[in-house]
């Protein structure tokens, strides 16, 4: 890849958010700096993020959030590619100590995804298992089935869905949506996960700046988490703003 000025796009990307937590009840501010490395090598797709989360309040907490995935890319006909991807999260909280009984988070899901070049845009299907080998309590595993439906249009729109399949009869299934318009220097998504049918609802509208519209150097955003949970009258409504520089 090449950015402005003819420099290698070396893929690094540092950032710091400012959250303000649930601002309905008690603004709770917390700071994030985090670091974002992503880049292909021939037919290797490379992506890693590490953030680290730091209460500005008298909550007092404190984590970890830790991400990477490989792809590889296999050029199986004209204009479709078949991709393998291995991708893994954890959620690490740091203060306070867990309780009794509880424990971290991290999930771990291989994948196909298959992609098909079409005259309007790319189309993808992408499936795997979702294995919760960390699930918050302790001992306990989970174990699910994505399936994600997407389109990368060619004149800046896009949005995929997903389905969070539990092999688990006992446990509700979850969807996940996302939607995005690019248009010069704007950066416009709307993400939307919903549990237990319908239940409870997350809606994150987020717009982002990126003045040099030759390649991301830097780009500033707001969003808001807002939650809508049943038989709860007040909606939980979460705001942050951020700040990225890509190099």
């Amino acid at each position: 890849m090449k950015g402005g000025g003819g420099a290698e796009y070396i893929g690094l990307t540092t950032a710091v958010k400012i959250s303000f937590g649930n601002v309905v009840e008690k603004v709770e501010p917390s700071i994030t700096p985090y670091v974002i490395y992503y880049k292909s090598f021939g037919g290797l797709d490379v992506y890693a993020e590490v953030d680290y989360t730091a209460a500005l309040s008298d909550s007092g907490w404190y984590g970890l959030y830790i991400a990477q995935e490989l792809g590889y890319n296999f050029g199986v006909i004209e204009s479709g590619t078949l991709t393998v991807i291995l991708s893994n999260e954890n959620t690490i909280q740091l203060k306070p100590e867990l309780g009794d009984g509880a424990s971290q988070w991290g999930n771990f899901v291989p994948s196909l995804k298959w992609t098909q070049g079409l005259g309007f845009g790319d189309m993808y299907l992408q499936v795997g298992p979702s294995i919760d080998y960390l699930t918050g309590v302790e001992g306990e595993s989970a174990l699910g089935f994505d399936s994600t439906l997407g389109w990368d249009s060619k004149f800046g729109l896009g949005a995929y869905f997903t389905l969070h399949s539990a092999l688990d009869p006992e446990d509700d299934p979850w969807y996940e949506g996302y939607v995005y318009y690019i248009k010069g220097p704007f950066f416009g998504t709307i993400y939307a996960e919903a549990w237990s049918q319908f239940k409870m609802l997350y809606i994150t509208p987020t717009v982002y700046i990126t003045p040099h519209t030759n390649r991301n150097i830097l780009t500033f955003y707001t969003s808001a988490m807002i939650t809508l949970v049943e038989d709860v009258e007040k909606p939980s409504i979460m705001p942050e703003i951020g700040v990225k520089y890509s190099f």
